[in-house]
């Protein structure tokens, strides 16, 4: 772009403050001897736009609309189907999304007992024909393993940490319930939970939502614990009356120290991706990295070698190929 200066312009640009040096620095001007003035002026960077109006509830809706949901009802399906409607427009990568099951994470497969290092026992006293229900005086877990001789070169049992009491973190999300089944006349119900693990107990009776059978709850409850003595999470639905009790709804619990102890790592799950802020963050308290190298420990493997393109676990060498996802080749000897 060319730009003349008269003789009264050029007494202005002496006479003022900033002198031609710095006014060539800060417009990237340049002067030609004919008495112009080439000034580059350079265009703005346009910076991408970051995603708007999406946080946990997005790829929670977007993990629905793409994921299984063959088992619920088609009221919840329709539920979700409309609620899905809005969020058309900002699908996320599947790499964003959760992986969501129609059943008990005990009732998947990866998870089941194969993948356990405790198992439960029930105990029963008094004779085998009379009813196992009242004659069960409690259960057992531990584990129990028959090997062949010579023994394995890795012992199940080395698997197991130690029995001492572990102090544990236990973080409850509750997000929603669909189709529930109301006991009052007017054919709707006030829901509130009540969450319980060990001897403690939090009662969100002041939280209640009035009037749903669908309740989207979206809260999160903590709780510390200690291993194995307050090893059940309880978590119970109740519907809220003014006169008299409140109707237990339903209620379901989970292990807690068989979460902790499988070999699956179901105790927060693994993110496909590794993201260090926004709402598809890291929420493990250990790194993808430190995940690998205790679980390399843990099954008495080499330490694992970490580069940019590339993961070496002893003579096994982990890539990522074209299609993006990972491929186990042998490593060549030098």
């Amino acid at each position: 772009m060319l730009v003349r200066s008269t003789s009264e312009e050029r007494e202005v640009s002496v006479n003022s403050l900033i002198t031609s040096e710095e006014f060539s620095q800060q417009t990237n001007a340049k002067a030609i001897p004919n008495g112009d003035v080439v000034v580059n002026i350079e265009k703005e960077k346009v910076k991408p736009k970051e995603p708007e109006d999406i946080d946990w509830w997005t790829k929670y809706y977007s993990s629905q609309s793409s994921g299984r949901r063959g088992s619920q009802s088609s009221n919840a399906s329709s539920v979700v189907a409309q609620e899905s409607i809005s969020l058309q427009r900002s699908k996320l990568p599947k790499s964003q999304h959760f992986v969501i099951y129609s059943c008990e994470l005990e009732k998947v497969a990866k998870y089941k007992s194969t993948s356990k290092r405790l198992h439960t026992y029930d105990l029963y006293r008094g004779k085998q024909k009379s009813n196992k229900e009242k004659s069960k005086a409690g259960k057992f877990k531990g584990a129990l393993n028959l090997s062949k001789f010579p023994l394995p070169k890795v012992d199940p049992f080395d698997l197991i940490s130690s029995n001492e009491p572990t102090r544990i973190f236990v973080r409850c999300y509750l997000v929603r319930a669909f189709d529930v089944k109301p006991k009052d006349i007017g054919g709707k119900a006030d829901l509130y939970p009540i969450i319980k693990v060990g001897k403690q107990r939090l009662n969100d009776r002041e939280n209640y939502i009035p009037n749903q059978l669908n309740p989207i709850f979206g809260r999160c409850y903590e709780f510390q614990a200690t291993l194995p003595f307050e090893s059940v999470l309880t978590v119970s639905l109740k519907d809220r009356d003014l006169i008299g009790s409140d109707d237990l709804i339903g209620a379901t619990k989970i292990d807690l120290e068989d979460r902790f102890y499988c070999l699956s790592r179901s105790t927060c799950g693994l993110q496909r991706a590794y993201e260090t802020s926004g709402f598809n963050a890291w929420r493990d308290s250990l790194k993808p990295s430190q995940i690998l190298t205790s679980l390399c420990k843990e099954l008495k493997l080499p330490a694992p070698a970490i580069s940019s393109d590339c993961i070496k676990i002893g003579k096994l060498k982990f890539t990522r190929s074209l299609r993006k996802s990972l491929k186990v080749v042998k490593c060549f000897k030098n």
